[in-house]
């Protein structure tokens, strides 16, 4: 294809916009947009949106007495113990140069428990924290440079003990094991065979079950034979292990517990699974036969299953799904009512997500939150019947004007029957809308109703918010997913454009005025609309987004092998395969660049093991080679997203600065001098990465 002339933009050159929001001098909150009544709901400041919440997770402890809470504590995220009430004990422990994410109480109620990773590479550790000594040292469980260690199981009849899955015998593999929470001591319970991905442990500990992944993408479901001793190999007919279950690549199947049982052998084994149905129901099988024995009628409406409870006596205590807001739907009629009528106030928009329980399931604290209430979690007594508020979220939100979000159905032009949520703005005309096109990660995802920091943002500076549950999502069924087969870079974008179309006819978007934005998936999408479907938008940005499909794929850590004949190779391609890893090449923005003609923004993470940072740079540099205008922020101390406060907030202002540019929105002005701050320094990276300067800190 002959290259086409640079195509010069109207706007000007993006580094130049940045740096112009940032020095704006004067002490006015917004840019009003030009003909907007005086009477607009006020500007938010970025920092009062973006900011981590005050509460990141809080987790009741065994005997529901007191609370472990990840929140904020000065200018970092703590571990901070609270009473029943919720009352402040004191600070535990917390890392001034990684924000902590999560907090687990061991089963004894003993200690706390904490995976932890540094700047972003994903190679977590579990830590233990004593609650009873703030301001020790952690106590590394798992000290093994450049693993992968998961969580797998607290057992209740081993509260000592944690299962965990560790890749430091192999990076290809991970193995499952026993940490002795107390002495450190860590024992091999199975070792993986080579396609094994998952495990599950009993309530002694014991590991009792395995998923696996065959070559074809078969799913396999493997059962510990009785009595074994030893770290035997849940391999296909290894020693001590039996396959109970297999399902096609076509079918979803995913393995979700045990429960109950004796001498090794589980009573019921609980997969989700849509083999045979349209949509993924929790099923029991027998741990012999592979029978099924019961099958969970979930009360959710027609989506697929979600993740079950149990209580420690083996109930189904209920379902965490999502229709059109995430619902904890109790399998007790009782408990379901006063989850509704408590937690919930009644309200179908709002979501409701189960934190934490104690062991005997008479209290239980949820997290509900919907796109006007930033969220607070909220403690239920069960036998009393009584909810009591505990914390907010972000208190700093409280009584702000938020912009309410509304779920509809659309379908697209081959007819599929698809959703979004639309968020307009309280603040742009009353009919079409400058519009920013949000695209979610993964892609196998979704989008529901609850509340979203970003979504307010864009909202509240005068865009309406569109966000697709495009073909590829989760949840919705095998038709949405399946119906994604091959169709990276094709149909799945089309989706997004169908949902414009969607929106342009309801009058509440401006088909000339749409910017496109997402990560990872989202950022993949993003540029594939800025290549394939370039006339269809005013600008758009990538955080970690791939552009060259058979380099990411190639790029995926060793460990990944195992999960990629039912995912990446079925939905993409194998790039070892000659047809599949051509249309890889075709699917990929990499390969459409001289398409490009509105102005990009991009995000890219130093440590990033999925997405590397020669692609992005790939990207700038074809986009600049166009005459166009690229910038590109760059952070040496994060990986696929932004797990720092500092980042997110840098990059939302830039975004902030960059649509106001292309849309005509509103600007904070001036920034917070450390937000301007932050923005300086991620460019600057970007430039030395750019010029090839290893001061910019990539790691290899």
């Amino acid at each position: 294809m002959r290259p086409r002339s640079p195509v010069r933009s109207p706007l000007p050159a993006l580094a130049a916009l940045l740096a112009a929001a940032l020095l704006a001098p004067g002490d006015t909150s917004a840019r009003r947009t030009p003909g907007r009544p005086a009477d607009d709901p006020p500007l938010l400041p970025l920092e009062r949106l973006l900011a981590k919440p005050q509460v990141v997770t809080a987790q009741l402890s065994p005997d529901g007495e007191s609370l472990a809470l990840v929140e904020r504590d000065g200018a970092s995220t703590a571990v901070v113990l609270r009473d029943g009430r919720g009352q402040r004990i004191r600070r535990v422990w917390a890392d001034t140069a990684r924000a902590v994410s999560n907090v687990r109480w061991s089963r004894d109620g003993r200690w706390l428990l904490v995976l932890h990773d540094r700047g972003g590479d994903e190679g977590h550790h579990l830590l233990r924290l004593d609650p009873h000594a703030p301001g020790a040292p952690p106590v590394d469980l798992t000290p093994f440079p450049g693993t992968q260690v998961e969580l797998v199981a607290l057992p209740a009849r081993r509260p000592t003990t944690a299962i965990v899955t560790s890749t430091h015998r192999d990076p290809r593999v991970a193995d499952a094991y026993a940490v002795e929470l107390a002495s450190g001591a860590i024992r091999m319970l199975a070792r993986n065979p080579g396609d094994v991905t998952g495990y599950a442990a009993d309530a002694r500990g014991a590991v009792v079950a395995a998923s696996a992944v065959r070559r074809d993408g078969t799913f396999e479901l493997r059962t510990r034979e009785p009595r074994r001793a030893g770290p035997a190999s849940a391999g296909r007919g290894g020693a001590g292990w039996r396959t109970i279950l297999r399902v096609g690549v076509a079918d979803r199947a995913a393995l979700v517990g045990v429960t109950g049982g004796t001498r090794g052998l589980p009573r019921r084994v609980w997969v989700r699974s849509n083999a045979g149905a349209a949509f993924e129901s929790l099923r029991a099988l027998d741990p012999v036969s592979g029978a099924v024995r019961a099958v969970h009628a979930s009360r959710c409406g027609a989506v697929d299953a979600g993740t079950p409870h149990h209580g420690d006596d083996d109930r189904l205590l209920g379902e965490q799904c999502t229709a059109a807001a995430p619902a904890f739907r109790a399998t007790d009629a009782r408990l379901d009512a006063l989850v509704s009528r408590l937690v919930a106030r009644g309200d179908t928009a709002r979501a409701v997500e189960l934190e934490s329980r104690s062991a005997d399931g008479r209290r239980l604290l949820f997290y509900t939150h919907a796109s006007t209430d930033p969220g607070r979690y909220v403690l239920l007594d069960v036998p009393a019947g009584r909810a009591t508020p505990l914390f907010a979220a972000h208190p700093a939100l409280d009584g702000a004007a938020l912009a309410p979000s509304a779920f509809h159905p659309f379908a697209a032009r081959d007819g599929l029957r698809l959703s979004l949520v639309l968020t307009r703005s309280p603040v742009a005309a009353a009919g079409p809308q400058p519009t920013v096109l949000v695209v979610h990660g993964g892609p196998w995802t979704r989008e529901a109703l609850g509340y979203s920091a970003e979504t307010q943002l864009l909202a509240n500076r005068g865009y309406a918010v569109l966000q697709v549950n495009f073909r590829g999502s989760t949840g919705l069924g095998r038709a949405v997913v399946d119906a994604a087969v091959g169709e990276f870079g094709g149909r799945m974008s089309d989706d997004l454009l169908d949902a414009l179309a969607w929106g342009v006819r309801a009058g509440a978007v401006d088909p000339a005025r749409v910017c496109i934005v997402g990560g990872s998936y989202g950022g993949y999408a993003a540029l594939v609309g800025l290549t394939r479907d370039a006339p269809r938008f005013r600008c758009g940005a990538s955080w970690a987004g791939p552009v060259d499909l058979e380099t990411l794929v190639r790029a995926f850590p060793p460990s990944w092998g195992p999960f990629l004949p039912r995912s990446w190779h079925r939905f993409v391609g194998h790039p070892d395969r000659p047809a599949e890893a051509a249309r890889m090449r075709r699917a990929s923005p990499l390969h459409q660049l001289d398409r490009a003609r509105a102005p990009l923004l991009l995000f890219q993470g130093a440590n990033d093991p999925r997405v590397r940072p020669d692609q992005t740079v790939r990207v700038l540099r074809a986009w600049r080679a166009r005459g166009l205008p690229a910038t590109l922020l760059y952070a040496d101390d994060e990986g696929h997203g932004f797990n720092e406060e500092t980042t997110a907030l840098a990059v939302n202002r830039a975004l902030e600065a960059f649509l106001a540019g292309a849309l005509g929105g509103r600007l904070e002005t001036p920034p917070a001098p450390a937000v301007a701050a932050a923005v300086e320094r991620l460019t600057a990276a970007g430039e030395r990465l750019l010029a090839g300067d290893g001061a910019a800190g990539v790691r290899r």
